[in-house]
């Protein structure tokens, strides 16, 4: 597939980036084949990963999902790639969550069977145009 006439088009002064949505009309055939040709080089963003630790959350129990921001670091350029871990503490003591991926999903599963708390992480554009990654906590112990 080819996108062509995109250098016609006029963007807005002072815009930084913008989204190209490609919707197909048909279902993708598996069997076409994807080769070098079908990728172009220094067409994607620079990306630098690093360890940093996320602000601390107030858990209240009434929302469902929590913004994560990285901790000292709102420079307006980082975002947040993965969670590596997540624990909690409290008056009875420390708690650690498994990732929601890392466990098995068995039609049925027993209530014994989850895990006591698990967490796991939804990325959405924010209003800055940048990605926000909201951290989602279930498990037993969390009543889900």
């Amino acid at each position: 597939m080819q996108l062509n006439g995109l250098e016609n088009i006029t963007l807005p002064a002072g815009i930084s980036h913008f989204t190209l949505e490609v919707v197909f009309s048909e279902v993708w055939q598996s069997d076409l084949p994807v080769s070098a040709s079908s990728l172009r080089l220094h067409c994607v963003p620079v990306i630098n990963l690093f360890t940093l630790e996320a602000d601390p959350l107030t858990i209240s129990g009434l929302e469902s999902e929590y913004l994560l921001r990285p901790k000292r670091l709102q420079d307006g350029h980082t975002e947040i790639y993965s969670v590596d871990s997540v624990t909690g503490s409290g008056r009875t003591g420390e708690a650690r969550y498994v990732p929601f991926t890392r466990f098995r999903h068995q039609g049925g599963m027993m209530r014994r069977h989850a895990p006591e708390r698990y967490y796991h992480t939804r990325v959405k554009r924010g209003v800055t145009g940048m990605h926000d990654t909201w951290l989602i906590l279930g498990g037993t112990a969390m009543g889900g």
